[in-house]
Order: structure tokens, then sequence, then C-alpha cells
């Protein structure tokens, strides 16, 4: 007759115990990395974040917003489009302003109608005249809603881009039609650190009487 042998030889308690040792040793790293990814994460999105709503604002000071209730009056009206440019918000600097004005192209009708982007309590505010109604209040342009919380404008500078004939030659009476935008903010990334960014660009009028730079 034949026996079959079992082992029945089971864990040791010092076996068991640094089984379990080990293992919370690879757990509490695993989720120490983790955690440090996770992190990572948020902070390289808010720092992403604030690029992408600096460049849609610029696009915006650029471009325009949306002014009007009705489909068959709205209009964008930026930089490109205006008809004239004038500094307002001047700052300690000489011919450096912290808001611009801008004229509509088409203002015959209503002469006073008017675009504003402009630095006000800490974000940039849109406000405006269109067809002789002023808009019901300053619109935030930027940051947006999502990031206030988190993000600090360090600097929103608008000047002439030509003083000194830096792009054009001097032409008599010639209004502005070129600017410097300079824009620099930050954003919270974890307790008393931030992530910085700076854009400088020029815009141009179109329809001014120069080439565009």
């Amino acid at each position: 007759m034949k026996h079959i042998i079992f082992n029945e030889k089971g864990f040791t308690l010092f076996e068991t115990i640094a089984v379990i040792t080990i293992s919370s040793i690879l757990i509490v790293t695993a989720s120490m990395g983790i955690g440090v990814f996770f992190r990572k994460y948020q902070e390289l999105n808010a720092y992403v974040d604030l690029q992408k709503d600096m460049v849609a604002f610029l696009n915006v000071l650029k471009y325009g917003h949306h002014i009007g209730s009705r489909s068959s009056d709205i209009e964008f009206e930026g930089i490109t489009s205006a008809k004239e440019i004038t500094l307002i918000r001047m700052s300690s600097v000489p011919g450096v302003s912290h808001g611009v004005e801008i004229k509509p192209p088409i203002s015959d009708k209503y002469p006073n109608d008017f675009v504003r982007y402009y630095l006000h309590d800490g974000v940039i505010k849109m406000d405006y005249r269109h067809r002789g109604t002023d808009s019901p209040s300053a619109k935030v342009i930027f940051p947006e809603p999502g990031l206030k919380d988190r993000v600090i404008i360090e600097d929103f500078l608008i000047s002439d881009a030509n003083a000194n004939n830096a792009i054009f030659a001097y032409k008599p009476d010639e209004k502005m039609c070129v600017i410097n935008v300079d824009l620099k903010a930050k954003v919270k990334i974890r307790k008393d650190e931030y992530r910085k960014v700076h854009f400088h660009t020029i815009m141009a009028m179109k329809n001014m009487d120069r080439p565009s730079p």
C-alpha cells in the first residue's frame, strides 16, 4: 500500500512578520509615488491652464470680444479692427499704461462708442459703449473664474511700440497704431509656491496708414 506524504510545514512567525513588513514598505512606497505623481500633475496642469488662459486673453485683446445682445449687431472689437487706440490708466512710468481704449472701426453714427481693456482690482476687465449704450457692468476677461483664486497678475502694461521711431520712421501727426503688450502672471502650485508666465507681444491696427510690422 502506497502512502502519500504531504509537507505540512507552515510559515514561521518570523517569516510572516517579514512578509508583512516588506508588503507594508511596498504599499507605502507605491502610495508616496502615486501622491507625488498626482501632485506634479496638478502643478503642471495649473501652469498649462495659466498659459492657455493668457493666450486666450491676448487673442481677445487683439481680435475683440463679442459685443451686442442680438445676432444682427454682434461685433468683435479689438486692436486689429480699431479706428483709434488710446492709453488709459497710466502707470508711474511715462508712456506706459495699465489699459487701452479702442475706438470701433465704424463710429460715424455712434462717435462716442468704445471698448476698454484694463487692469483693476487684480484682474483684467472689459467695459464698452456699443451703439450708444453702456455695458451693464465691467466683465472680467482674465483670469477665467476657475483660475481666479490661484492666479496673481503681476503686470499688464501697454505702450506705444513706435516710440522713438522703433518700428517706423516719424510721421507728423500720426496717431498711435502699434502697441507693446506685456503680461506677467503667476499661478499657485502649492502653498507659498508659484509658477510664472510672461508674454510680450506687439499688436497693430489694420486700419493704419503704415504696413503691418
